[in-house]
């Protein structure tokens, strides 16, 4: 199977002063590592990786020193085709990640 990240849409940056460096993990490697303040979207191409099974997606927002949680969800190959938004609120901020579940 193969997981698509599609997009990075920022409705309200975590709290805190200032814009937000968001990094969306899966499998233990970073997809996306960038900048974002309130009303930025990322469409991305090309962004995908290969899993089998569940797999746990982690959205984070680096400080100084920590690395604050801003969500996770859950990806697994018995997700319907088409494209997915999963919406995290945490750490006072709301941000959209969308994304795709497809067969390799």
């Amino acid at each position: 199977m193969e997981f698509w990240l599609t997009g990075v849409k920022c409705f309200e940056t975590t709290d805190g002063w200032g814009s937000d460096q968001v990094t969306v993990w899966f499998r233990g490697s970073p997809m996306f590592d960038d900048e974002c303040d309130t009303g930025d979207w990322w469409e991305l191409e090309n962004t995908r990786a290969d899993f089998e099974g569940p797999e746990k997606v982690w959205v984070k927002e680096r400080d100084a020193g920590t690395d604050e949680l801003i969500g996770s969800f859950w990806v697994t190959p018995d997700m319907g085709p088409g494209l997915q938004v999963a919406t995290l609120t945490g750490d006072g901020s709301h941000y959209d990640i969308h994304y795709a579940v497809g067969g390799a």
